[in-house]
């Protein structure tokens, strides 16, 4: 998570939401709850972060769209409670291919670690 000026509030506030929705998940089972990092799309916070400048790459806002119908999918709930970036994730059959590893493990989990 970027906590550079222009991300800290952003950054804060997203670690919240975070918690916020495990704690639901935590609580609700038979919800299935999903973090996303749709990657460097056009919008305006991302243009006054200077995101696609600073980064020179720019992913087309049809890739978070249909990563995320496909994680409406059942074969998508082994990535439950997971944190997946559209644009590095977005493999499906990489990440179907790793469902073992990823049910039993921390992996694309969010947390302390130290």
């Amino acid at each position: 998570m970027n906590f550079a000026d222009k991300f800290a509030a952003y950054s804060v506030a997203k670690f919240a939401v975070f918690r916020l929705w495990d704690h639901l998940s935590f609580n609700h089972p038979e919800m299935s709850v999903f973090h996303i990092q749709p990657g460097i799309v056009d919008t305006a916070m991302d243009r006054e972060a200077g995101g696609i400048k600073a980064t020179g790459t720019e992913y087309n806002v049809s890739l978070p769209g249909w990563f995320n119908v496909w994680l409406d999918s059942p074969e998508a709930r082994f990535l439950n409670g997971k944190f997946v970036w559209t644009n590095w994730d977005g493999d499906v059959d990489k990440l179907k291919a790793q469902v073992k590893e990823l049910e039993a493990g921390s992996r694309l989990s969010i947390g302390l670690v130290g």
